[in-house]
């Protein structure tokens, strides 16, 4: 059986995999970075902002799992979490 700390990478990595194949789906082009280094999370890429690079990144909370982009957050299990990452990146 798989530690916690493993148990929640998988499931971070799947909610940003499901993530980049929804954004894809709307025509998005973004890639999802595994560091490799310990303590560093994936992170999901997609071109935007002032640097060039926007970064979706994870955070458990107590009631689930949010998206976060920038000092933006957005529940994963909301309604629509692509939708409102969209929005979120392009103000």
């Amino acid at each position: 059986m798989p530690s916690l700390r493993e148990q929640m990478r998988r499931e971070r990595f799947d909610l940003l995999a499901r993530l980049a194949f929804a954004l894809e789906g709307r025509g998005v082009s973004c890639t999802l970075r595994l560091s490799g280094r310990f303590g560093e999370h994936a992170v999901l890429e997609m071109p935007g902002g002032v640097s060039g690079v926007v970064r979706v990144g994870m955070r458990k909370e107590l009631r689930g799992w949010q998206y976060t982009v920038g000092t933006s957050r957005v529940w994963a299990q909301g309604p629509d979490p692509v939708g409102m990452i969209l929005r979120a990146v392009s103000w």
